[in-house]
């Protein structure tokens, strides 16, 4: 080797060792511009130096939210090596980013015939069966992910995470538990767990884990929301606020915490403060029916009944299966004395829920004041069973959102 050479290699090491530095660090730009230059000054021989170069500018690139830049370099690095599994792995986390999930799932596969043993493949995979809607897939690669390597927190909480959305609430605690005991710092498992413990009918135990997760990550806003969701259930109304002030100031273009906020002051009858809140939520998110929903529903409170349907129809064009509308608006004809109306507008939200124990109540109220005992008996009375034999799985109040 030359002198000239010797002074080559050792600058494109250097460059390139300064480059993943900056990665490790999250500076970005610094880390694009060093990788570049190593690239530069790398001869074709050097093919290790060359192919990771490649591979961690496409990782910078990931990190950076650039998944098209990303999955360009990582093709570079595969032209190189076409058998790494660790590349296949990170392209394909690329394109789950992209939401190409079948394309995602090809290069997991291809990693995962290569290395049948990586946890984060089969994670991965996980994430990308689940994006399709396969959830059944998706527990059996986090099983596997978790199976191969017990401390993988992301598996666990990603399989906690879906068994929330299934309602399993205790197996979510149970993979949460054992995440939180592997990594007593991971906030998000914290939160997760708060959520399931919400499921089990512990809201105290949920406080508890959000206020956690806000000690470890003080700008979660979604914690904020949610116990502050819990606190107003309790009744708990000025921690409440001060839960959803503080997200409104961590993000002051998300709409939840507005209509949560707003929440609680139409409950403690600030209507002023709620329509402020209601508005500005309707501002931000002005094809979310819900918040017409619950603005119509101080409006009706305030006896501004025309504003109130106005809010009602706007929710209906947005969403016109949704029964909770039809209700309010129901109940807010029987109040302005249309009661024809109003019995149309019940019969409707029982006919998109039939298990709706307020709206059989309400319409029976309807067909007394028409003078339709017999419709009246009958509808009080189904009120009356379906309240003994279910949950009352729909409410007509607002509704708290994160």
């Amino acid at each position: 080797m030359t002198d000239t050479q010797a002074q080559t290699k050792k600058k494109y090491r250097t460059y390139y060792d300064y480059a993943t530095q900056k990665l490790v660090k999250k500076e970005y730009e610094e880390a694009i511009a060093n990788y570049n230059k190593a690239i530069e000054l790398i001869p074709d021989d050097e093919t290790w130096y060359k192919e990771r170069s490649y591979r961690f500018l496409g990782l910078t690139f990931y990190q950076k939210g650039e998944p098209d830049r990303a999955i360009e370099y990582y093709r570079k690095s595969l032209e190189l090596i076409p058998d790494n599994p660790d590349v296949l792995y990170h392209v394909a986390n690329a394109y789950i980013a992209k939401y190409k999930n079948e394309t995602a799932i090809y290069y997991l596969n291809k990693s995962l015939e290569l290395d049948q043993y990586s946890s984060h493949a089969y994670n991965s995979r996980g994430n990308a069966y689940l994006n399709k809607g396969l959830e059944d897939l998706a527990i059996a690669d986090y099983t596997k992910a978790i199976e191969l390597k017990y401390d993988n927190t992301k598996a666990l909480n990603n399989r906690a995470s879906l068994y929330l959305t299934r309602n399993e609430g205790y197996l979510a605690i149970e993979d949460l538990n054992k995440s939180i005991e592997i990594r007593s710092d991971y906030a998000g498992a914290y939160y997760n767990r708060g959520k399931a413990l919400i499921l089990v009918g512990k809201p105290d135990h949920a406080i508890d884990d959000y206020t956690k997760t806000i000690k470890l990550m003080p700008d979660y806003v979604d914690a904020y929301l949610e116990r502050g969701i819990v606190y107003s259930k309790k009744g708990a109304f000025d921690p409440a606020i001060s839960d959803f002030e503080k997200a409104i100031e961590l993000a002051p273009d998300n709409w939840n915490g507005y209509n949560n906020r707003g929440i609680v002051y139409r409950i403690t009858n600030k209507y002023d403060l709620a329509f402020a809140d209601f508005n500005k939520a309707i501002e931000l998110a002005p094809d979310n029916f819900k918040l017409y929903v619950n603005r119509g529903t101080v409006y009706s409170d305030t006896s501004e009944f025309d504003l109130a349907i106005a809010d009602y129809n706007k929710a209906l064009e947005l969403c016109p299966d949704d029964p909770v509308a039809y209700y309010n608006r129901g109940i807010t004809n029987g109040l302005k004395g249309e009661l024809d109306a109003a019995y149309q507008d019940l019969t409707k939200a029982i006919d998109l829920y039939p298990d709706f124990v307020e709206a059989y109540a309400a319409r029976g109220q309807i067909h007394k004041k028409r003078g339709e005992l017999e419709n009246a008996f009958e509808d009080s009375n189904r009120a009356l069973e379906l309240r003994k034999i279910t949950a009352e799985a729909i409410s007509a109040e607002p509704q708290f959102s994160a």
